[in-house]
């Protein structure tokens, strides 16, 4: 089925766009082609290896009492 068929069909059972939109050959092309790279990216997430990195990560931010700060973030930034 070509992207015309497809868009007439869609329209016909009355099913709009994300936008509130008709159909159009273009408009279905642009949804498929989305697809296809997304599918494609992720396939190739997937079968990549990715190496283990450990460095330092530097922190910043309030202190924490106990696993909670003291005050409150605008009380912190204040200080600051």
């Amino acid at each position: 089925m070509g992207y015309r068929k497809i868009s007439h069909h869609l329209n016909e059972r009355g099913i709009k766009t994300s936008r509130g939109n008709e159909w159009k050959n273009t408009t279905v092309f642009s949804v498929l082609k989305g697809y296809r790279q997304r599918e494609h990216r992720i396939g190739n997430v997937k079968t990549q290896e990715y190496g283990v990195e450990i460095g330092l990560l530097p922190l910043s931010g309030p202190p924490l009492n106990g696993g909670r700060p003291k005050g409150t973030y605008r009380d912190w930034k204040k200080d600051k």
